[in-house]
């Protein structure tokens, strides 16, 4: 009797581990099993899909600039032609010869304050006409308006002058100009040069002084930090003189040769990029 109770439980503990393995196998199978993240989570996570770049802006490039020649070096490399666009946020500063660049140098996207008998001893009180039915000075103009460029020739009026004077005036009205124009490129004209026949028969408009003018020049611009454009070589011929074909006074140039001096300056300038 013994032996067959014992049996029976036997029996009935069977069934009831069956029974409790079953049910682990129905209602284990049937709840949600957490899956195993792919190896390369953290790299996914900072890599964004193709579509998701197309749609995020590439951050703004910031633009370069070219500081102002500090090394003692202001001389301009010959590049390619500027078309008039590239004048358009510039102003040309200067005296008659600059008048008859801006008459008949071909570009009118640029402001101009020249006048006959500008120097650098009235630049600051002598009226100009502003090109636009105005009159204003140099100094007025440049204090109302921005520039990216602003081109300065100026001596040829002053060749008479001692030239160490000359060189301080000078320097003083660049440094005021910049000012005025702090972020602007300072291009500083040369002196261009003088017909022959004026040299021999002037004791001021001689290509000598034109030449120690322009050294001056190419100084203040070199400890300044101004760009010095040699306008004097490209317009001289062999000899260092002005053509006598290209000018009736000797120091002026005929209508054509302004645009001469205009693609001077058009290939002479500093690129930013």
């Amino acid at each position: 009797m013994e032996k067959r109770r014992s049996g029976s439980y036997i029996i009935v503990l069977l069934a009831c581990l069956v029974l409790v393995m079953l049910a682990a196998a129905l209602f284990g199978g049937s709840g949600k099993k957490s899956a195993k993240a792919p190896e390369n989570t953290a790299l996914a996570a900072l890599t964004p899909t193709a579509s998701a770049a197309a749609q995020t802006p590439a951050p703004a490039k910031s633009l370069s600039t070219t500081p102002v020649p500090n090394n003692g070096k202001p001389d301009i490399p010959a590049v390619a032609k500027a078309d008039d666009k590239f004048f358009s946020d510039s102003v040309f500063v200067g005296n008659s010869l600059v008048d008859g660049l801006y008459l008949y140098g071909g570009v009118n996207t640029c402001d101009w304050l020249s006048g006959t008998g500008l120097s650098v001893a009235n630049a600051r009180t002598q009226k100009l006409s502003d090109k636009h039915g105005g009159s204003c000075t140099v100094m007025d103009a440049l204090a109302a308006k921005k520039y990216g460029k602003v081109y300065v020739q100026l001596g040829i009026n002053e060749i008479g002058m001692d030239q160490d004077d000359f060189a301080k005036s000078y320097g003083k009205l660049l440094s005021d100009i910049r000012k005025l124009q702090p972020s602007a490129d300072i291009y500083v004209m040369s002196l261009t040069p003088v017909s022959a026949y004026k040299s021999a028969h002037s004791p001021y408009f001689t290509h000598d002084r034109v030449v120690s003018f322009n050294k001056a020049i190419y100084k203040l611009c070199a400890e300044g930090g101004y760009w010095y454009l040699d306008d004097f070589t490209p317009l001289a011929d062999k000899d260092g003189y002005l053509p006598s074909a290209d000018t009736k006074d000797g120091v002026h140039f005929v209508t054509s040769y302004y645009p001469v001096w205009m693609d001077v300056i058009r290939t002479h300038y500093i690129e930013r990029t």
